[in-house]
């Protein structure tokens, strides 16, 4: 992932080494599909929202 990006964390493979996401990179290009997992320990997490617990 492209330093910057944004993206959501939607699912984990069996093993835990692979994480579903989809998301946005800075340049405005969208990104989905799988990606290493540890990958994602680089990047700050963002709270979202979670409907009725606004």
């Amino acid at each position: 992932l492209p330093e910057g990006a944004r993206v959501q964390l939607y699912g984990v493979n069996q093993t835990g080494r692979s994480c579903y996401i989809e998301g946005d990179t800075v340049q405005g290009r969208q990104v989905e599909g799988w990606a290493a997992c540890n990958r994602l320990l680089f990047h700050e997490p963002t709270a979202v929202p979670t409907p009725g617990n606004e």
